[in-house]
């Protein structure tokens, strides 16, 4: 019997609601529709390649205009907004050091289409989204205070952790009986760490059988598991309750913001990393269709000395 090894892009295609009213200016229009769209809606980009060609398009084609909105049309500052949307989007997993440039052209975007009465409730949600994503939740509470009719969804609350230390591996840690988030570093630097990113259903099976195996769920408590959920534009509190109510020995937290996990790719699920001494030294990434954990992780596993024959 031939095994699939199953790995999930955390990427799926930004969706965009796309307004049937009147056409945008023809050059902005063409770079939209033509280049940003369908490098977006590609199957066979990576989402490395997605991020590297549209921040292109964008800082090349588009960047520009922003300098002076007045200048151009309402259905322009409306694609200018989406595009920057997009570009943000993507920047959450790759190119981090973009990432504000690009909410900031949101902002800058939205303010203006507010200031000319042609603001739609989606935009508001999609800004609030992106303060989210990168953890200026002053902003979002700003946004949501002076939008009272907009329905954003509560901004997180959290108790920071004394062991935080800002720049460092962090995560979000939720508990069935507490409202609030404990936001905590990870320490990298002990004797062994294993770091699993996780959130689709692959990753269930993949905490299901670490659970029902002995020698698994020994070898991953050995190596002080951390299992993270990718920092994305929700915060999803009760499907990590969920999970940790299913397995307790796999309890999983959430990145509080991707880039300061150096060496992680948050794009690609289920990903496991083993660190000695702070040093990566095993990667792989997947886990077989079937529910049983792939050679090759049993034998890094074997390797790193976590694991008996």
């Amino acid at each position: 019997m031939k095994l699939s090894l199953v790995i999930l892009l955390f990427f799926p295609a930004i969706i965009l609601s796309i307004a049937a009213s009147s056409e945008p200016a023809a050059n902005l229009n063409s770079i939209y529709y033509d280049k940003i769209m369908p490098i977006n809606d590609s199957r066979k980009l990576g989402p490395d390649q997605k991020t590297e060609q549209i921040i292109a398009v964008y800082d090349h084609e588009m960047k520009y205009l922003q300098q002076d909105l007045s200048i151009s049309s309402d259905e322009d500052v409306a694609l200018l907004f989406k595009s920057a949307n997009i570009a943000a989007s993507y920047t959450m997993f790759f190119h981090y050091e973009n990432n504000s440039i690009y909410i900031h052209d949101m902002a800058s975007d939205l303010k203006e289409l507010d200031r000319r009465n042609v603001s739609i409730e989606s935009q508001y949600k999609d800004m609030f989204d992106a303060y989210i994503s990168a953890r200026m939740f002053d902003m979002a509470r700003v946004l949501a205070k002076e939008h009272p009719s907009i329905d954003f969804g509560k901004t997180p609350e959290f108790l920071v952790d004394k062991s935080y230390s800002d720049g460092k591996p962090s995560e979000l840690v939720i508990r069935s009986d507490r409202p609030y988030a404990i936001l905590r570093s990870v320490d990298l630097n002990t004797n062994y760490r294993i770091v699993i990113v996780a959130e689709c259903h692959v990753s269930r099976d993949a905490a299901r059988a670490i659970e029902a195996n002995t020698s698994l769920r020994e070898a991953f408590k050995k190596g002080n598991a951390v299992w993270i959920q990718p920092a994305d534009r929700t915060l999803n509190f009760e499907f990590v309750r969920q999970w940790n109510a299913e397995f307790p020995d796999e309890q999983i937290s959430i990145a509080y913001r991707n880039k300061d996990w150096a060496d992680i790719d948050f794009s690609r699920i289920p990903n496991f990393y083993i660190y000695k001494n702070g040093k990566l030294i095993f990667h792989e990434v997947g886990w077989w269709k079937n529910g049983s954990a792939p050679k090759s992780i049993l034998k890094d596993l074997h390797d790193a000395g976590l694991l008996n024959s």
